[in-house]
């Protein structure tokens, strides 16, 4: 499992544009570093509305999955947000 480092704040301030600089900045070879984006956002975009309550769960579940699938493998994980946000 390769390490994580989260990327916290309030929305539209950036997160997912450093995410993806310093996973292209800090990728070495045999060291991947991948940026892992903001699923609540796909969520969003995609059923043009925000989640309702029950929703949520899944939500930060599919974004830990997300995380943890892009570790797995080694690789330097910069994650746009957490389950727990």
């Amino acid at each position: 499992m390769g390490p994580i480092i989260a990327i916290l704040g309030a929305e539209s301030t950036g997160k997912t544009r450093l995410a993806q600089s310093l996973a292209a900045a800090l990728s070495r070879p045999g060291r991947p570093a991948v940026a892992v984006g903001e699923y609540l956002r796909e969520f969003c975009d995609h059923h043009g509305r925000t989640p309702r309550p029950d929703e949520q769960a899944g939500i930060a579940s599919e974004q830990g999955r997300r995380i943890e699938a892009a570790a797995r493998d080694g690789a330097l994980v910069l994650a746009d947000t957490t389950p727990l946000m």
